[in-house]
């Protein structure tokens, strides 16, 4: 079974009023079309890369310890979002 898993990196931006309502509105959006949703500073990237990919592989594998699997994808139809409507054809 597939993993539907978004992985976010944010910037200092992100901690504004403005950018946490946008990233918010687009998290929970993502989650009503079934995706996960996992967030990452910037700097946990470049200072903590393991504990980013235990924490990434946790969500994938139920545990960091688990061994790897290969995830199978199962391709959707295109679903416009409130963020960024489809346009008409």
């Amino acid at each position: 079974m597939a993993v539907r898993l978004v992985i976010e990196i944010d910037g200092s931006q992100h901690g504004v009023d403005k950018h946490l309502t946008y990233d918010n509105t687009r998290t929970r959006w993502l989650e009503t079309e079934g995706y996960q949703v996992i967030r990452f500073w910037n700097n946990e990237v470049f200072e903590n890369i393991q504990g980013v990919l235990y924490t990434i592989q946790e969500r994938l594998y139920g545990s960091r310890d688990a061994e790897p699997k290969p995830l199978k994808h199962t391709r959707r139809s295109r679903v416009s979002s409130p963020l960024h409507p489809t346009p008409a054809r």
